[in-house]
C-alpha cells in the first residue's frame, strides 16, 4: 500500500471518490474475500491515473494457490469490464506487473460479479 490513506478497503466500498494505492513497484496485488466460494463470470475495475498496463486476474479456493483466468496487457486505463470469466473461487485477486507510471496502481472500484 502506498500509505494509509489509500487502503485496499477503499476499492471495495462502493465509493468512486476513494482509492486504493499500491507501493510503487512491480508486481503489486490487491485481493478481495467473498466469504464462500462463488461462480465468478465478470471483474469490472475502475483505475485512477495510475494503472495497470498488464495484470492478472487470480482466483483462489484458499487465498494461497492461485490461477491465472485471465491476462491482460497493454492495459490503458479507465474502466476494465472482463467479462465472460469461468471461475468458481472464493478469493479473487488483481495481480499487477506492469505500471503504466512511475507510481503504483490505484483502483477506485474492485468489482466482482458472478452468483
Amino acid at each position: 500500500m502506498e500509505n494509509a490513506s489509500y487502503p485496499a478497503s477503499n476499492a471495495v466500498d462502493a465509493s468512486t471518490t476513494t482509492r486504493w494505492s499500491s507501493a510503487f513497484s512491480d508486481p503489486q496485488w490487491i485481493q478481495v474475500d467473498l466469504g464462500s466460494t462463488r461462480t465468478i463470470n465478470r471483474v469490472r475495475l475502475l483505475w485512477e491515473a495510475a494503472y495497470a498496463s498488464a495484470y492478472q486476474i487470480q482466483t483462489s479456493a484458499n487465498g494461497t494457490t492461485w490461477t491465472t483466468v485471465r491476462s491482460i496487457t497493454g492495459g490503458d486505463g479507465g474502466v476494465d469490464d472482463n467479462t465472460g470469466l469461468n471461475a468458481s473461487a472464493r478469493y479473487v485477486r488483481i495481480y499487477g506487473t506492469t505500471r503504466a507510471t512511475p507510481w503504483g496502481y490505484s483502483l477506485f472500484t474492485f468489482q466482482v460479479y458472478g452468483t
